[in-house]
């Protein structure tokens, strides 16, 4: 639906209740090529309003089957900011979680692979 379209008045209300729920669009199996979209190919304001999201729940995406796929996109596309702010969230430690969030998952090993490109030897 979003692909290759010309913003036209009845297409922004489609992309605001997209970004509107963003959080179920993007666990789901069809929704998250909709975000993955929007953050490589919308305006500017709606591409920076998805990636911030997707930093904000980075580890819980990051670890969800659909909603993960947002996240490598994100990965793929966002070079060395995008990894970097990502990084930043999901080694984070709090008070309440004194363990970074993907320590024990399977994430980590995917997160190599992402960042082995942007490593320094």
């Amino acid at each position: 639906m979003l692909n290759h379209m010309l913003m036209t008045i009845w297409q922004r209300p489609c992309i605001n209740e997209v970004l509107a729920s963003i959080d179920i669009v993007s666990r789901g199996q069809f929704g998250n090529w909709c975000i993955q979209h929007i953050c490589e190919h919308g305006m500017p304001a709606d591409r920076s309003r998805a990636i911030d999201h997707v930093l904000r729940h980075a580890a819980e995406y990051s670890m969800d089957q659909f909603a993960s796929k947002v996240v490598e996109k994100c990965l793929k596309i966002g070079g060395p900011e995008f990894l970097e702010r990502y990084l930043a969230r999901v080694c984070e430690g709090r008070p309440d979680r004194p363990r970074i969030p993907l320590v024990d998952s399977k994430c980590l090993c995917d997160l190599r692979y992402f960042t082995l490109p942007y490593t320094r030897c």
